[in-house]
């Protein structure tokens, strides 16, 4: 299983961080910049049409030890992305290892994930809260039916 993980994890992280650079920013991109800047300015102010200010909060110590730039803005996104493939294989005690690594592999490979990877936007962090939740929620029902 070691090895599967292993190497599922490094085929996302290659898919992901290859050119993470490219493309330039795109406009969201290059407006969560400018909210973020603010952030560091000690003028942030929260707007509603942009979210809410977690994104920046996680982004500001990357950004802030690497300096301004597309890769600094984009590395937790795509380090996100990694965690997220791997996320199928918490599941296989409730679908088998199998079926685990056959969804971390198809998760490591799609084009819309690796996609939500690769830029500055909340969404891929939306994604692992999610599978993480949904996971912690079957813990919670497997323990709740092993206690009656």
């Amino acid at each position: 299983m070691r090895k599967f993980i292993l190497i599922i994890a490094m085929v996302a992280a290659l898919i992901r961080l290859f050119n993470l650079t490219l493309p330039p920013l795109f406009f969201d991109e290059s407006i969560h910049a400018t909210i973020l800047k603010s952030l560091f300015n000690g003028n942030y102010r929260y707007n509603p049409a942009y979210h809410g200010p977690l994104l920046y909060y996680l982004l500001y110590t990357p950004v802030q030890t690497l300096g301004e730039s597309e890769f600094s803005l984009r590395i937790l996104p795509a380090l996100t992305g990694i965690l997220v493939a791997l996320t199928p294989l918490l599941y296989r005690r409730f679908i088998g290892s199998e079926a685990a690594i056959i969804a971390a592999v198809l998760v490591a490979i799609s084009a819309i994930i690796t996609n939500y990877s690769r830029f500055c936007r909340e969404d891929i962090f939306q994604l692992l809260f999610t599978a993480l939740f949904a996971y912690f929620i079957f813990r919670y029902l497997e323990k709740e039916k092993s206690l009656k």
